[in-house]
């Protein structure tokens, strides 16, 4: 069954809309394709391919859910769908020095 974690909507001056993900702090530009996914929230995964199935390819389906899986978004009701990877922490001299090195 599609559930995602909590995010929220919003549009820039231009009208370009954003998925930002409030435990992640991260932020996405919106397709049709992922808005038409957000709203089928509560179908599973076959009943959700086939109210997309005019608009998307199986494979696009299956890429498109496994890119909302690696962000984060979709969670399955025992938590987040992948394992929870260790994240590597980074220092602000780090940060800084990899800025630096992204700049030249």
């Amino acid at each position: 069954m599609l559930k995602y974690n909590s995010y929220k909507i919003f549009q820039d001056k231009i009208g370009n809309q954003y998925l930002y993900l409030i435990d992640d702090n991260a932020i996405f530009l919106l397709d049709e394709k992922s808005k038409k996914m957000l709203s089928l929230e509560g179908l599973k995964f076959n009943d959700a391919y086939v109210e997309l199935s005019d608009i998307m390819t199986k494979e696009e389906f299956q890429t498109l859910f496994d890119n909302m899986v690696r962000a984060g978004l979709i969670v399955s009701d025992k938590g987040p769908v992948l394992k929870e990877e260790k994240k590597e922490e980074i220092t602000l001299n780090g940060l800084t020095l990899m800025i630096i090195q992204e700049c030249n």
